[in-house]
């Protein structure tokens, strides 16, 4: 798997398209399980121009739909919340599998305390949650950051 991985990215790269500079326009897809957070990650992206913003409620989305999502999405940020991987870990780690193996240009962002505004209590409210998807977003646009 990881060398399939590899050779596609070498054959995408020798084609000279396989990075892409992250912009607002990039594809942003959020999955989580609580619609107010989830959403809200939507709904602050939007407000701030970026684009192409959508959400994956985990317990309402059948896994093979999110998989048939992700694999039609290439040059895609997907983000993941701290909750997920921490309550959904079969799940997520069957993702975070499928999305190595499966879809080589999605680059996958696990949420962590540092995405954050400073000095936020833990655990942090819906409002500081979706908070952290503007801050991560916007950190790679200040990067230049690439998406495979």
């Amino acid at each position: 798997p990881k060398l399939l991985r590899t050779l596609l990215i070498i054959t995408l790269l020798l084609k000279g398209n396989a990075m892409v500079k992250f912009t607002k326009q990039t594809k942003i897809i959020n999955i989580g399980h609580l619609p107010a957070h989830t959403n809200g990650k939507v709904d602050i992206l939007k407000a701030n121009d970026f684009t192409d913003v959508s959400a994956l409620l985990c317990e309402s989305t059948p896994i093979e739909e999110v998989k048939s999502i992700l694999k039609s999405s290439p040059n895609s940020l997907f983000i993941v919340g701290g909750a997920m991987m921490q309550g959904f870990p079969e799940l997520m780690a069957d993702l975070l599998s499928f999305i190595e193996n499966e879809c080589p240009l999605i680059k996958v962002h696990k949420t962590v305390k540092d995405d954050f505004d400073v000095g936020i209590p833990f655990p942090p409210n819906a409002e500081q949650v979706n908070k952290s998807a503007l801050n991560i977003c916007l950190r790679l646009l200040e990067q230049g950051a690439e998406i495979p």
